[in-house]
């Protein structure tokens, strides 16, 4: 008998739908439970794998850490950590799905609201928190005394192009595997009907729209909300285990792609099926992989890096990769002198990555080396790194673990992370 474990919020607060998705997974054979965080406390060291599929209803911290447990041990996840994680980002989600080719609405990040007065001269803007699952609310602004009035702003400070909507009807698309669906809801919904909705038919852009997204991210099973204002579609939220509200039979729906979903995961085939929605499995990973540099910049500095230094880091890092993984070729034959034994094991055992960074004028470029250096230790086979700058103030910015920095002329030795 299959064993399935919902992973939710506390009882009290994170229901919406699920005990009735639980039973109709008992009707079909399986054995689900909901396990709801918050209500017991949970000892860490007694996390074991005693579900054949992870479902990760809840997508806040707590739920977070420990579908990243369960991720490192192996544990088959019905939406993929790494993917959860991404999408739980904005400021990475909309980089991706703009590269995707997805309509989505002009993106901007800036370490403090007035950096925004720029855009804002363009027209106005919704100003969103970064992360999803935060308390703050979304605010429309559009002049420079109405961002004031909004107060100090957690950085980075994400904000978006604001779309008027075309009328009150608000569009949400859900992919369930293979089939997608369309449901109009009023905003702000007052009733249970109007939370529910009303389905409508997808269009072709719209189709074309969710295939798209399930193949930026490598899932399908997720729901969008779009936006049309003056005929355009624009998509301004995704999610990776949306409530499914207005989806024709939407419980029984669920159930079935989740028991298929476990039936594949005891065979070791992949989550998703090779014919679903996403014509790209590996997508979802070469975003998390990508996006890693914005995260990484983040981490280092409050200065928001441009579009075109992300694409020029990225490229960098490619490269990089592409001659630390290249074939070697078979070494020839040839006497190792004792003294140097040792060495030769480690250069075996892990490759090595000189970087340089130009003098004070360059004290960005020690910074931008830094985010590189963080991003290819993070990444296999992580290489030795020396970080080789002609000038240094020392404390000024620390190194990541495993970085070495030495500076010129002197080649004077740096503390490095570690």
């Amino acid at each position: 008998m299959l064993r399935i474990a919902i992973l939710m919020g506390r009882s009290f607060t994170d229901e919406r739908g699920m005990p009735e998705v639980v039973r109709l997974l008992g009707e079909l054979g399986a054995t689900a439970r909901l396990l709801h965080f918050g209500d017991d406390l949970i000892d860490v060291a007694r996390v074991r794998l005693d579900y054949d599929l992870y479902v990760l209803k809840n997508r806040k911290d707590l739920g977070m850490s420990v579908a990243a447990d369960l991720h490192r041990a192996g544990a088959a996840l019905l939406n993929p950590y790494p993917v959860s994680a991404l999408l739980r980002d904005r400021i990475v989600t909309f980089r991706v799905l703009r590269a995707a080719g997805v309509p989505v609405p002009e993106t901007f990040v800036a370490s403090h609201a007035s950096q925004l007065l720029p855009a804002l001269d363009r027209g106005p803007l919704i100003i969103r928190p970064h992360r999803r699952a935060r308390l703050r609310g979304s605010e429309v602004v559009s002049n420079a005394a109405e961002l004031a009035a909004l107060g100090p702003m957690e950085e980075p400070v994400f904000a978006q192009r604001y779309h008027a909507p075309d009328g009150p009807m608000h569009r949400k698309i859900y992919s369930i595997g293979s089939e997608r669906f369309g449901v109009l809801r009023v905003r702000p919904a007052r009733t249970p009907e109007e939370t529910r909705g009303d389905p409508f038919t997808l269009t072709p852009e719209l189709e074309d729209i969710a295939r798209r997204c399930g193949s930026a991210f490598g899932i399908d099973l997720f729901g969008l909300d779009v936006v049309e204002s003056e005929g355009r579609p624009y998509v301004i939220e995704i999610s990776s285990f949306p409530g499914f509200q207005g989806v024709p039979h939407g419980p029984r729906r669920l159930a079935r792609y989740i028991y298929a979903a476990a039936e594949r995961a005891v065979r070791g085939e992949s989550i998703v099926p090779g014919d679903s929605l996403s014509t790209q499995p590996a997508a979802g990973y070469r975003a998390f992989r990508g996006s890693t540099l914005d995260l990484v910049l983040q981490a280092l500095t409050t200065t928001p890096a441009t579009a075109e230094e992300l694409d020029e880091i990225q490229k960098l890092v490619d490269e990089i990769r592409l001659r630390v993984e290249a074939p070697k070729p078979a070494p020839q034959a040839r006497p190792v002198h004792p003294p140097l034994a040792a060495l030769a094991t480690r250069e075996a055992a892990s490759p090595r990555v000189a970087m340089y960074s130009q003098g004070m004028v360059g004290f960005g470029h020690i910074r931008r080396n830094a985010s590189i250096a963080q991003a290819l230790r993070a990444a296999p086979p992580s290489p030795a790194i020396v970080l080789i700058a002609e000038a240094w103030q020392a404390g000024a910015l620390p190194m990541p673990e495993g970085v070495d920095c030495v500076t010129l002329p002197a080649l004077r030795r740096e503390a490095d992370g570690a």
